[in-house]
C-alpha cells in the first residue's frame, strides 16, 4: 500500500509541474531573406535569443506570418526541433537556417513566430547584404535594422488604440524628402482586420500618400488573416514651396482585433533608420468609437 501511495504521489508532482509549465510566444514583427530591395538592396534577417534565466530554455521556430513567401522547390515541413539555449547565454538563428525551417524559402517577407518553454529576449537584426552574393552561413555582414520581439501576450484587440511616436516625414522639403516612414501591423487574428490611422491629438492634414496613393481621411488599410502589411505614409505637397524642415508626428492606430505595430524612419541622407514600438494607450484616450 504504500508503494502505492508514493507512485501516486510522483505522479500528481509531475503531473502538477507539467501544468505549472506554460510556453511563451514571442512575434518578430518584420522578418526577411534575400528580400530584393530598392536598386540592389537585398535584405535578411539574423535572430538573437538570450536566456536570462538559471536554468536551460528551450525555444522553437512557430509560424510564418505572411507576406510573402516563395518556396520554388519544398524540402519538407518545418521540423519544429526545438533549440537550447544555456542560462545566461544568447545564441544566433541564422537566415539561412530559417529559411530552411521555413521549407527551404529563397524569400520571404513578414512576421516570424517563436515558442519557447521559459520567458526569454528576441530580437532580428535586418541586415541590407547590398554589394555581394547571398550570405548561406554565419554572420550577416552589413547595415542592419534591430527589430525586437514582441510577447504575443502583449497585442491589442479590437478597439484598443496604439500610440507611434516619434516619427517623421517632410511635407516641404526643396528636394526629395529626407525622411521616409513605413507602418508595418502583424494580424495574430484568424481573419482578416482593418487598421485605421489618425493623428494624436486630432491635428494633421486631411489626405496623406499611403504606398504611393493619396487617400483621404479616414485613412485605413486591412491585414490578411494570420499575416503581415507593411505600407508607406507619406505627407502631402505642402502649401509652401519653399524648403522647410522635416517634422515630427504622432500615430495612433485603431486594429479592429488582435495585432501589434512598429514603423520604420529612414533618414535618406545617411541611410541611417530607427524602429519604433507601438504602445497600448486605451487607457489614457479610451478605446476606439467612444
Amino acid at each position: 500500500m504504500r508503494n502505492v501511495t508514493l507512485w501516486c504521489v510522483v505522479v500528481l508532482l509531475l503531473c502538477t509541474a507539467s501544468a505549472g509549465a506554460q510556453d511563451r510566444e514571442y512575434v518578430v514583427p518584420a522578418f526577411a531573406y534575400h528580400l530584393a530591395g530598392v536598386g540592389d538592396n537585398l535584405w535578411s534577417s539574423e535572430i538573437f535569443i538570450t536566456n536570462p534565466s538559471g536554468q536551460d530554455a528551450s525555444v522553437r521556430v512557430g509560424e510564418f506570418l505572411p507576406g510573402r513567401l516563395t518556396i520554388p522547390v519544398p524540402c519538407g515541413p518545418p521540423s519544429g526541433v526545438p533549440r537550447e539555449v544555456p542560462p545566461l547565454t544568447t545564441i544566433v538563428w541564422t537566415a539561412a537556417d530559417i529559411a530552411r525551417e521555413l521549407g527551404c524559402a529563397t524569400e520571404a517577407v513578414g512576421g516570424l513566430t517563436f515558442v519557447a518553454d521559459r520567458e526569454v529576449a528576441i530580437s532580428s537584426r535586418m541586415v541590407n547584404e547590398i554589394g555581394g552574393p547571398p550570405v548561406e552561413e554565419g554572420f550577416l555582414p552589413g547595415f542592419g535594422l534591430e527589430y525586437p520581439a514582441f510577447a504575443a501576450e502583449a497585442s491589442s484587440g479590437a478597439g484598443d488604440r496604439l500610440l507611434l511616436p516619434a516619427l517623421v516625414w517632410h511635407p516641404e522639403a526643396c528636394d526629395a524628402p529626407g525622411f521616409e516612414t513605413a507602418i508595418g501591423v502583424v494580424n495574430l487574428e484568424q481573419s482578416a482586420i482593418t487598421v485605421q490611422l489618425s493623428f494624436s491629438g486630432g491635428a494633421g492634414p486631411s489626405q496623406v500618400f499611403i504606398d504611393g496613393e493619396l487617400t483621404q481621411s479616414p485613412f485605413e488599410f486591412t491585414v490578411r488573416g494570420r499575416g503581415w502589411k507593411q505600407i508607406s505614409f507619406s505627407p502631402p505637397e505642402g502649401e509652401d514651396p519653399g524648403c522647410k524642415p522635416a517634422e515630427v508626428v504622432d500615430l495612433i492606430l485603431a486594429p479592429s482585433g488582435e495585432a501589434l505595430a512598429y514603423a520604420t524612419v529612414v533618414d535618406r541622407s545617411t541611410q541611417d533608420g530607427r524602429i519604433v514600438r507601438s504602445g497600448d494607450v486605451t487607457d489614457s484616450i479610451g478605446p476606439a468609437g467612444r
